[in-house]
């Protein structure tokens, strides 16, 4: 698997290389500083099997210009059972993002 080391900067144009839809593996700190890693999809619109979003109905594209990256995470089980729920993760929390065999690895300090 190929690495590549990445600016903050570089996160929307590393989202853009993903079709809408595939599964991409995204790694990042929570708020409470708990580690959490996601199994991502872009693009996804209200899957029937999730809960709708919550929200201001910022798109993904505008949350990207905002420095986060908005995401369905299918890892996620709900309280009734079902598995799936929209996710957000801030560019200076994401740690690594991999998909289509190549993992990029964000360095903040650069």
């Amino acid at each position: 698997m190929k690495k590549q080391i990445i600016r903050e900067s570089q996160i929307p144009a590393v989202v853009a290389r993903f079709t809408r839809g595939e599964f991409v593996s995204v790694v990042f700190t929570k708020a409470d500083g708990s580690r959490r890693h996601a199994l991502a999809q872009f693009g996804v619109a209200n899957p029937a099997n999730a809960a709708a979003p919550n929200g201001t109905g910022e798109t993904a594209r505008e949350a990207l210009e905002r420095g986060r990256l908005k995401f369905f995470d299918a890892k996620v089980e709900n309280p009734d059972g079902s598995r799936g729920n929209y996710r957000q993760a801030r560019f200076d929390r994401i740690i690594t993002i991999t998909g289509n065999g190549q993992t990029f690895i964000v360095d903040h300090t650069i």
